[in-house]
């Protein structure tokens, strides 16, 4: 299981961090709102698959960002080093996202697209798990080596004494990330489409 985050607790009690971002094709459609909890604390946990997925979209804009460093842990006891991105508010224009899934079979794409024709996807004090972004940046506010328990404008804090990148807003045009787990507290997705196929057909 990654290490626990000192992040927004529900009225239960239960952590931000370790939420998987489940699709499912029967239950979503066209300009659904995936409503995970209420008032943007994630009420549930799950272990790290070791999977990645790459996720591309024309441009992302942020209200409100927070990133340090972690560590994810894999149920087959794989580390890796990430950084842990929050984002109070965001939107992401022509989103793709996909994930390669071996089989014996041979590999196999699940790829999830929506967020075109002027209705950019949605999503609330969204957390992602990454150790690679590329993409043109514009930054407002940007402060760098605040402690990560004492930051402010992300949706999720890290443990004190841990160094983080905390800014009131952020454009990053053409972005480009692989991420090991992505949780948000909404995330709403206009023209929905998934697609399964075999082969690698990635988003980049």
């Amino acid at each position: 299981m990654p290490r626990a985050k000192h992040a927004p607790r529900s009225t239960s009690g239960v952590r931000w961090k370790r939420f998987a971002l489940l699709v499912a094709p029967a239950a979503i459609g066209a300009s659904a709102i995936v409503g995970l909890t209420a008032e943007g604390a994630l009420a549930a946990s799950f272990a790290v698959s070791g999977q990645n997925y790459k996720i591309s979209a024309d441009k992302l804009t942020a209200d409100g960002m927070v990133l340090y460093g972690d560590v994810d842990d894999a149920l087959d006891g794989t580390k890796r080093p990430v950084g842990t991105a929050g984002f109070k508010k965001a939107t992401l224009e022509n989103l793709c996202l996909s994930t390669v899934v071996p089989l014996p079979a041979g590999d196999m794409t699940i790829r999830l697209t929506a967020g075109g024709d002027g209705k950019p996807v949605e999503a609330t004090n969204m957390i992602a798990d990454l150790d690679q972004l590329s993409g043109d940046a514009e930054f407002n506010n940007i402060q760098i080596g605040i402690d990560a328990s004492k930051q402010t404008k992300g949706p999720v804090s890290g443990p004190a004494g841990l160094g983080a990148l905390q800014l009131d807003s952020a454009t990053i045009t053409d972005p480009k990330l692989r991420a090991w787990a992505v949780a948000s507290g909404t995330f709403k997705l206009t023209g929905l489409k998934i697609d399964v196929s075999f082969g690698k057909k990635e988003c980049y």
